[in-house]
């Protein structure tokens, strides 16, 4: 027994120190009571060790949870250094994905203005071909079926081509509808027809 502290009171003492309260107590006492046993763990202890006692099963003691807690420590230093791995991975994660909403919101202003830019001459061959078929000319009519035809083929590439960029880009809902492929075909051919007839 100690003066004027027991060593229950001490043990608390010492784990309600922050710089202390992670250091291993073992009690050495004559007390051999199970009620001795439980209040010293209850206080704090990490082993409890009854009088007379061998020294060799002491440091046995005094090894195993210097062990235990360099173990702790370890496995505490561990989890900080993934959890630190994470947040930066987390991080990197944003950014990337940041980057990819500006590249897309980049792209898809380009598709824009290319879609502008191709059209608008598209409308201007139209609207001077238009002008030509006043004229009452049956020649100046077959150049502006084969003229309209290339011209609406040329829209379609077009189309057709911002449409296949817009799906890589994910922006694009699929509307499935059914089309008469041959419609297509005939549609084609009278294209082609009208090409030769203006070469020949």
């Amino acid at each position: 027994m100690m003066p004027g502290m027991d060593g229950y009171e001490l043990c608390r003492k010492i784990k309600s120190l922050e710089k202390f309260k992670d250091v291993p107590v073992i009690f050495i006492s004559a007390k051999n009571e199970i009620e001795d046993t439980l209040e010293g763990f209850a206080a704090g202890a990490a082993d409890f060790i009854t009088k007379p006692f061998d020294s060799r099963i002491l440091i046995s003691r005094i090894i195993t949870h210097l062990e235990l807690k360099l173990r702790s420590r370890g496995i505490e230093q561990t989890n900080q250094f993934l959890e630190d791995i994470v947040k930066e991975r987390t991080e990197e994660l944003r950014v990337a994905h940041e980057e990819l909403l500006q590249l897309d919101l980049v792209k898809s202003e380009f598709l824009n203005i290319i879609s502008h830019e191709i059209r608008t001459p598209l409308n201007g061959i139209m609207g001077a071909s238009q002008l030509l078929m006043r004229r009452n000319d049956p020649k100046v009519a077959v150049l502006f079926e084969v003229l309209n035809s290339s011209v609406t083929r040329l829209e379609k590439f077009l189309m057709n081509a911002l449409l296949i960029t817009s799906l890589k880009l994910k922006r694009h809902e699929f509307h499935i509808q059914p089309i008469d492929l041959k419609v297509v075909v005939e549609n084609e051919l009278k294209t082609d027809r009208r090409s030769m007839k203006l070469k020949t």
